[in-house]
């Protein structure tokens, strides 16, 4: 192996290059002893751990055992097959959007982002949304067949991570951003319209709800100092968690720095603890960082999940008192909800029990020309019951 300008062996290059921009399982195998391999790929290892196999010597092995741990490998991811569809149906999608993109004059563009990048982004994967959801939903649903489940790895947990948070590079300060304030983090709440006319409309004050780490420690103060107790974890980021029912909202999988998911971390919205932060040197117009100097942020909670957090954190804070329903009712309507009146359910007759003209006499010995009729409550009739009603009178014209 030769290194390069960089220090890094050229093989090695390659293959990171390989593991960087493509699905791809490396298994490396050579006449070279194995610990002066793991040696060189030691930094390459640590970045891709699952997809860059053990080294193999060339006398252990022999193609088709190679070929053989790659498979094995693949086995429940969407690699290889499914993979290429994906690739091939986003790839037109992409294409399809442009075409039609192409067709609008630049200005009629501008207008309709209003002169917002983050805007145009949306109007692109709207776009490849509908395109993907016309001619992708057969491929989509082969992946949600392969089932549910598994355990927590860091692959998932970076995936989820860019499923809940977008990094954007304008200086806009806007709902849903998550910020680094007073020494801790916040989400801003404020809204958009308030935000474009930051002074005239929000009087310089910017509203957010506090952000604390969703860790032991954090949930024992809020245990001790606060009385909020946590004991499990709802279905969705604003389910009811436990015996803290909905004051905390999840955010897990949260970056910990700007502009890398490296590492993540949990955290969760007090809903009850808003706060505001007066922005002085904030200038008419549209809110930027850049005039709030102590205001960073970190990155964006992404919709459907920033809506969600501030309905939710809005209900809260707005939820109206209601008395509490006496125990005996509680106890009552609780019996009605428990009724259970079992369904009356007529069997249909046997075609033994109708007499048949085409039959013989001697086969018709010791039959009645119909059975008994099972009884039929006639004051409280089902669907059921009347089916078996035309049943009955059925029988009755056949004989």
């Amino acid at each position: 192996m030769t290194q390069s300008d960089s220090g890094e062996y050229r093989n090695v290059a390659a293959l990171r290059r390989v593991l960087k921009e493509t699905f791809a399982y490396v298994q490396v195998y050579s006449h070279l002893a194995e610990a002066a391999l793991e040696g060189m790929l030691a930094g390459l290892r640590s970045e891709y751990p699952d997809r860059l196999l053990a080294v193999r010597g060339k006398a252990e092995v022999d193609a088709s055992q190679l070929t053989a741990r790659v498979d094995e490998a693949w086995k429940g991811t969407i690699a290889g097959e499914v993979a290429d569809k994906v690739r091939d149906i986003v790839s037109s999608a992409v294409e399809r959007c442009l075409i039609d993109m192409c067709s609008v004059r630049r200005q009629a563009l501008a207008s309709i982002a209003v002169a917002q990048p983050s805007n145009l982004i949306q109007i692109v994967l709207s776009k490849v949304r509908d395109e993907i959801g016309v001619s992708g939903a057969d491929i989509f649903t082969e992946i949600l067949k392969m089932g549910s489940g598994g355990e927590s790895s860091p692959e998932l947990r970076k995936l989820m991570s860019v499923w809940y948070y977008a990094f954007y590079g304008d200086d806009l300060v806007r709902r849903g951003d998550i910020i680094e304030v007073d020494g801790g983090l916040g989400l801003v709440v404020t809204p958009a319209c308030d935000l474009a006319q930051f002074p005239k409309k929000a009087g310089c004050r910017l509203t957010w709800l506090r952000i604390v780490p969703f860790a032991n420690g954090s949930l024992r103060e809020l245990t001790s100092s606060g009385g909020l107790e946590f004991d499990q974890v709802g279905g969705s980021i604003v389910s009811q968690h436990g015996k803290s029912g909905e004051a905390i909202i999840l955010l897990p999988n949260m970056p910990s720095r700007v502009g890398s998911r490296d590492p993540l971390e949990d955290n969760m919205i007090l809903c009850h603890s808003w706060q505001t932060t007066f922005c002085e040197t904030a200038a008419a117009g549209r809110l930027t960082y850049e005039r709030t100097p102590s205001i960073r942020r970190r990155c964006t909670l992404a919709e459907p999940f920033v809506a969600a957090a501030i309905a939710r954190a809005s209900a809260v804070i707005t939820s109206p008192a209601a008395p509490d329903i006496p125990t005996s009712e509680r106890d009552r309507l609780r019996a009605i909800a428990a009724e259970r009146r079992p369904a009356r359910v007529v069997p249909p007759l046997p075609n033994s029990a109708i007499s048949r003209s085409d039959e013989p006499d001697a086969a018709r010995k010791g039959h009645s020309a119909m059975a008994p009729l099972p009884a039929i409550d006639a004051a409280t009739p089902s669907a059921v019951d009347v089916g078996g009603r035309a049943a009955a009178s059925e029988g009755r014209e056949q004989d």
